[in-house]
């Protein structure tokens, strides 16, 4: 299993304290499997976190480059910090437990156990993720990325070692500046650590993405339009991420702001994700604004680089003049009331929202009004609705589906079945598959029977995932106040989806609580449900079960 390596050699590195030995500036190199070249640079200590960043190729060193130059070791700096969201490379850290998401907490806790491992310190936890330029930091996601952050980490070990007693003379590790042309390089061959060096690259890549085309269409009907006014321009991005999928890693997205400056009007445009990868796109939705509202800039006025190059290339063409300014005060004025909307702190005013919205669905049975839901959904079509107000129209989404179809009498038939993990404590799963034709009491007696145990007692289902909760709640019949139960309530009827995750309560005295979540959907009938894997021994139903450190 890839995280039992990374676990060891991780403890491996953290016992060299090679954070103590070297700077950040003092990068080395490994040639990684498939001769890729990954250069490595220690995290220094910064209130008591410390580990490793791996940054793979020309594109992850020039990242790395960017940020140094940037202030190096000065936190908090505009330009480190526009830098540091650029940053793409692997890393391992050391955290506290508070660093760490409940899996990655009892992940550890199981490594460090079955080693003989005590831990010590405050930032004992080894976390192992990814950062992609403007994206939020995120778990690795393949085993290669795994198998690189692993060499990674046994050739930081080894150069520690070899640091006992040469003060790094040996091994020619000085800090790189702009005159550095090779760096150490330590591969791996027929199991053994090779010391050589590797020359750092020379050729940077421009700076900022310019798009290489543009939509002529609408470029033709923008130099029909009337020209008017001077408008002020900035690639602005918003500071709360947005995940376009299950699977996708949040990022933040940008819009370009412009702002005609004799008016302070400004233009509404739709902002995108991921505009590094595109930037054609970007602009071909600012030039379609400006189609949409039947006029053309007589001038640009920009004052950063990044937005300098976005819109150069394609001015020139319209014949509109693009020039860098340093302030732009009413593009500064139109920014920082776009920012104050979604600002997400206790007083902006997006907190507020999330707040009355949350008031709004209490008062409504845990729905969302219609009028709400219509302006939530129009920011969700932009990629502009924060993840805690996506997740709360989803349930609103999946409860109006449900509560109209019982309205109407029916109970949904879906032709499709589900793969159910049913866990009971870490390390103790069934995987159930079974038919949305099925009711949530089969669902209910195929948990039973496979964990053994029998059904002498009432028992609901949490499909909103909060125990007890009155929200989305199921229970038999036998407790049920006449509405819907878990002998009436049909499993394709109730919202199931993937990453889908919900609670089932046995036994209201001792209270088994068996975690829920949808592995996956198939496409028809599976017929009776069965049990597809299983894992760990269940414990006795009447026996004793007292580990609560494992919940």
């Amino acid at each position: 299993m890839m995280f039992d390596r990374l676990y060891d050699l991780a403890f491996q590195y953290k016992k060299t304290r090679l954070w103590e030995k070297i700077g950040g500036a003092h990068i080395f190199a490994v040639k990684l499997s498939d001769d890729r070249i990954g250069y490595i640079s220690v995290m220094m200590a910064h209130e008591g976190v410390h580990g490793l960043c791996l940054y793979i190729g020309d594109e992850g060193f020039w990242t790395f480059w960017n940020l140094w130059k940037a202030g190096g070791a000065r936190f908090y700096d505009q330009f480190y910090l526009e830098e540091l969201m650029e940053l793409k490379c692997l890393q391992c850290t050391f955290e506290s437990k508070e660093g760490l998401s409940a899996e990655e907490h009892e992940r550890a806790k199981a490594f460090v156990r079955s080693h003989g491992i005590k831990l010590g310190g405050k930032y004992a936890y080894p976390r192992f993720g990814k950062k992609e330029p403007y994206c939020v930091p995120w778990d690795l996601q393949t085993e290669d990325e795994a198998d690189c952050l692993c060499l990674c980490l046994s050739a930081a070990a080894w150069i520690a070692d070899s640091l006992e007693g040469s003060g790094g003379a040996k091994l020619n590790l000085d800090e790189i500046n702009g005159e550095t042309k090779t760096i150490p390089m330590v591969e791996v061959k027929d199991g053994v650590h090779v010391l050589s060096q590797t020359e750092l690259p020379q050729n940077e890549p421009p700076r900022w993405p310019e798009p290489k085309r543009y939509n002529e269409i609408t470029a033709a009907n923008l130099k029909k339009a009337k020209r008017q006014g001077i408008w002020q321009c900035e690639i602005v991005r918003f500071g709360e991420p947005v995940q376009g999928g299950p699977e996708d890693i949040p990022a933040f997205p940008v819009i370009v702001l412009s702002v005609e400056a004799e008016s302070g009007w400004v233009l509404p445009t739709e902002p995108m994700m991921y505009y590094e990868k595109n930037p054609e796109e970007l602009l071909n939705r600012m030039l379609e604004a400006f189609v949409r509202q039947g006029l053309c800039p007589e001038k640009l006025e920009v004052r950063d680089e990044r937005t300098f190059a976005l819109v150069n290339v394609c001015a020139e063409k319209l014949g509109i003049l693009v020039t860098m300014k340093n302030t732009l005060p009413e593009l500064e004025d139109a920014r920082m009331d776009l920012l104050t909307k979604m600002d997400k702190g206790p007083e902006g005013k997006l907190a507020q929202f999330i707040r009355m919205v949350n008031m709004l669905a209490d008062m409504n049975g845990g729905r969302l009004p219609e009028e709400i839901m219509r302006q939530m959904e129009a920011l969700e079509a932009f990629g502009l609705l924060p993840v805690e107000l996506v997740e709360m129209l989803d349930e609103t989404r999946a409860l109006t589906s449900e509560y109209n179809a019982r309205k109407a009498g029916m109970k949904a038939i879906v032709n499709k079945s589900y793969v159910i993990s049913v866990s009971l404590a870490r390390g103790c799963y069934r995987h159930i598959r079974i038919s949305g034709t099925r009711m949530l009491w089969d669902l209910h007696r195929a948990i039973i029977e496979a964990f053994g145990f029998d059904d002498d007692h009432a028992h609901a289902f949490f499909l909103d995932n909060v125990k007890w909760s009155d929200r989305e709640s199921y229970y038999t019949e036998r407790v049920g106040d006449g509405g819907w139960t878990t002998e009436n309530t049909r499993l394709g009827s109730v919202g199931l989806h993937k990453g889908k995750a919900f609670k089932y309560v046995f036994d209201f005295g001792d209270e088994w609580v068996f975690q829920c979540k949808v592995l996956r959907e198939e496409p028809g009938d599976s017929g009776e449900p069965q049990v597809i894997r299983s894992k760990g021994e269940a414990p006795s139903q009447y026996g004793e079960w007292d580990d609560e450190e494992d919940w």
